[in-house]
Order: structure tokens, then C-alpha cells, then sequence
């Protein structure tokens, strides 16, 4: 009867009974673990390969955008290069190793590239309005790059509904500037600038002299005009006895970038007391210390460390043609006069009434260095020793017709630099200045104790 007892029991005990049961609760648990599992899993791998996918593209973009940016020095055929250098070749090949093709092709390819002449302000400005793109070599001081799209296959997640495919792009900005630094604070406008954006041709001018004068008003400038640069870092306020002193040391605490800023106001008082430092004369102000030490060869002697009497000797010759109505002069001058005035030893025989390059006043004042060809009034006697080469005089070109560059331009692109030799002490003529110079060369980067410097870099 026991047995009949157990089978008659009543449902609730029965369904009390399940309740207790424990036996298969492992397989849920296992169940749920395994969704968890297999989407740590498809982080850990799928995740990781999209990861690793992304940075294998942002590294191609960012290559690419460095290579193109090298190639803005603002010349005729630099977005062509800029191009090139971006979509591939020798020096930028970036590879890929999970997304689609990797095998076949890893390569991954530049197929967007803008060129920028400014940024916008704002970072979070994305993507860069099409206000900022341009055309022109002049003007193009970025490049945005955009790579192709990668896909990404996901294996794991698709268990966990994530989609099939993870689509991929990188990109990347990078701009290209050159800083002059330890240079004086000077920009003259392109002498051969007769028409608006003409290139200078300083190779074809080497030893001849240009006469560069401050023009004042607000009309534009002409070429052949000099001013002084704005050096917020240096000269806070751009006062000019800031720029007076920037200009007289002969290592001047100067950078700046390869977009200048003009200074307002009248430069002859700054030019004529900071430059004529190198002629040993001091007045205005500046401090007669060896931080403003004159050249080792003043060619001239003159009557007191205030003055620029001459009392001995004779300049630096203007060229034959000057001042000619472009201010710059044919490169021949009387080396025979200048040599009988300030020498006692005979005259080389190159030395004539016409020399030229590459018997340049700068060749001539190197010569007057050496034993046995020393000028007899070339050596100063208020600071002493003098500092040689202190009459180089580094110069930013710009093009003022093309910019319309007059007092207070701001963010004007600097043509090149330009490394003259300055053969007398600036003059004041009613309220302008006079600099007279013989041109030497433009300045390479690296060249001449690193005075100019490329860089390349990212900005987004």
C-alpha cells in the first residue's frame, strides 16, 4: 500500500519537489557564460584586430601628410610634389595586416588630399571648412590627407550582434613653416617684384648692390623697402628701443616664423641706431658692451664711438649704374679707388675700375682680413675685439605688391631668406632710412649656423 501511498501524493508535492531538484542548473549558467565569453573574445580579438587595423592607417595618413607637408616651400611646383610625395613612393609606404586585400595588397592608399592655407581656430571645427583650401603653392601652408577605406571582417562579435564588417578610414594634417633665428629683425620687399608675385633672382644678382629705404604713409610699398618685423616674444609692447637693441646685438634673442608680421611706425631712428653698431658706433641708447660688439673690419675710421663722421678712409663703392631707379645696381664697382683710399700695398690686379663677382666688396672686406691686406682704418677702437662677419646682415623677403604689404601687414609669407653684406653705416635722409647692401645669397636651411630652420609637424 506504500507504494500506491507514493503515487497518489498530491501535485504540490510534487511541484515542491522540483523546486529542490538541482540536477542540469550547470548548463544555464554555462549557457550565459558563454554569450559573456565569446564577446570578451571578440573584443580581445576582433577588437583588437580593428585597433591595430586603425593605427596601421592613422600611421599612413600621418606619413603621408609629414612627406607632403615637407614639400610647401611655397615655389611653383610645390603642390605637384606635395602630391607625389604624399601618394606613395620609396620614402612613404605604409602597410596594413587585418583588414580586407592584406594579403594580396597591404599597402594602404592616400585617395583624399587637400591643401590648406590656414587652420580654423577651433579644434573641434571637423571637418576643416572648404574656406580654408586653396590652390595656390603661395598660399598652401597645410595638407590634409585621407586614406582609403579598410574593411575589417569581425569574426567573433557577429555572435553577440555586433555588424560583419568594421569600415576604417584615417586621416591627418600637418603643416610646414621655417623659422629665421638670431637674425636681425629686418624684411626688405622683393626688389624684382615689378609685377605682383615675381620670383626673386638673387643668383643672377650676387655682388650687386641694392640701396633699400623705409617708406612711411600708408600706401603700399615698393619694392626695394625695408621695415622691421614685430617680435611679440622678444618685444612685448614692439617698442623701439626694444627693436633698436634687437638689432644692434650680435646675437639677437630672435625667431620668427616663416609668416611675418609688419611693425607699425617709423623704423629709421631703430635701423640707424641698432644697425650702425657694426660700424663702432654707438648713439641712441645703445649700450657699447661686447653683446653689441662691431665688425673686426669697420673699413672706415671715424671721429668719435657716437658719431659717423668719417675721419680717415673711405667706403664701400656704390655700384657704377647706382642708385638706379630700381634700387638695385649692375654688381660693378670701383675697387681701384676704394683700394688707393684705405690700402698703402699695391692693388691686386683683378682690382680695376670695374670689378665684379666674383670680386665682390665682401670678397674684398674677407681679403682685408688676411696678413699683408689689412685696410689701415679697418679695425674698431670703441669696443674691442670686434666680432667678424658682424656686416652680414640677414634679411626676410616677402612679396609686398602680391601681399599689399604696407605698415602693420600682418601674417604676410616670407619669400626667402636673404644674406647681404652691409657696406655703410645706415643713414637717415629726412625721416627715412638708407641701407646699402651688396647681395649675397639666399640661405639654405642648415646653412650658416642653422640661422634657418625647416619644420614639419602634425596638427590634427
Amino acid at each position: 500500500m506504500r507504494g500506491l501511498g507514493t503515487l497518489l501524493n498530491p501535485p504540490g508535492r510534487r511541484l515542491s519537489g522540483l523546486r529542490r531538484d538541482e540536477r542540469g542548473h550547470v548548463l544555464v549558467y554555462v549557457t550565459l557564460s558563454m554569450a559573456v565569453i565569446l564577446g570578451m573574445a571578440g573584443l580581445a580579438i576582433d577588437g583588437s584586430r580593428a585597433m591595430i587595423t586603425h593605427h596601421d592607417a592613422q600611421a599612413a595618413a600621418d606619413a603621408a601628410a609629414l612627406a607632403a607637408a615637407a614639400q610647401l616651400d611655397a615655389t611653383s611646383q610645390a603642390l605637384t610634389r606635395a602630391t607625389a610625395a604624399a601618394q606613395g613612393g620609396e620614402l612613404v609606404t605604409n602597410t596594413q595586416r587585418f583588414a580586407d586585400g592584406a594579403a594580396d595588397n597591404p599597402n594602404v592608399v592616400i585617395t583624399g588630399i587637400r591643401f590648406l592655407s590656414g587652420l580654423p581656430a577651433n579644434d573641434d571645427i571637423d571637418p576643416i571648412p572648404a574656406s580654408f583650401e586653396t590652390t595656390d603653392p603661395t598660399l598652401a601652408r597645410f595638407v590634409e590627407v585621407t586614406t582609403a577605406q579598410l574593411t575589417h571582417r569581425n569574426t567573433f562579435l557577429r555572435v553577440i550582434g555586433a555588424p560583419a564588417t568594421t569600415q576604417i578610414r584615417a586621416r591627418a594634417v600637418a603643416g610646414f613653416k621655417q623659422m629665421y633665428c638670431k637674425i636681425p629683425p629686418l624684411m626688405i620687399c622683393n626688389p624684382d617684384e615689378v609685377n605682383p608675385g615675381d620670383p626673386f633672382s638673387a643668383s643672377a644678382r650676387v655682388g650687386a648692390e641694392i640701396i633699400a629705404k623705409t617708406q612711411g604713409g600708408t600706401s603700399a610699398w615698393a619694392p626695394g623697402t625695408f621695415g622691421l618685423l614685430q617680435i611679440t616674444e622678444t618685444c612685448p609692447t614692439n617698442s623701439a628701443s626694444c627693436l633698436r637693441d634687437a638689432l644692434a646685438a650680435v646675437r639677437p634673442n630672435v625667431c620668427v616664423e616663416s609668416n611675418i608680421n609688419v611693425r607699425p611706425g617709423q623704423a629709421a631712428g631703430p635701423a640707424n641706431q641698432g644697425m650702425n653698431t657694426r660700424f663702432d658706433i654707438y648713439r641712441g641708447g645703445v649700450a657699447q658692451t661686447p653683446a653689441n660688439a662691431p665688425d673686426v673690419n669697420i673699413t672706415q675710421k671715424f671721429k668719435q664711438c657716437s658719431q659717423d663722421t668719417v675721419e680717415a678712409g673711405a667706403p664701400f663703392p656704390h655700384d657704377t649704374d647706382n642708385p638706379a631707379p630700381t634700387r638695385v645696381g649692375n654688381g660693378l664697382w670701383d675697387c681701384a679707388s676704394y683700394w688707393a683710399a684705405n690700402h698703402t700695398q699695391p692693388k691686386p690686379s683683378w682690382c680695376t675700375s670695374s670689378t665684379g663677382a666674383p670680386y665682390t666688396r665682401n670678397y674684398v672686406y674677407n681679403l682685408e682680413q688676411e696678413p699683408g691686406s689689412a685696410s689701415q682704418y679697418g679695425a674698431p677702437r670703441c669696443v674691442t675685439p670686434g666680432v667678424p662677419d658682424r656686416r652680414i646682415v640677414y634679411m626676410t623677403v616677402i612679396n609686398c605688391k602680391a601681399h599689399a604689404v604696407k605698415s602693420n601687414s600682418e601674417d604676410v609669407p616670407v619669400l626667402a631668406l636673404l644674406k647681404t653684406f652691409l657696406l655703410r653705416p645706415v643713414a637717415v635722409v629726412g625721416s627715412e632710412a638708407e641701407m646699402d647692401l651688396e647681395i649675397l645669397e639666399i640661405v639654405e636651411p642648415g646653412e650658416d649656423n642653422d640661422v634657418l630652420k625647416d619644420v614639419v609637424q602634425l596638427y590634427r
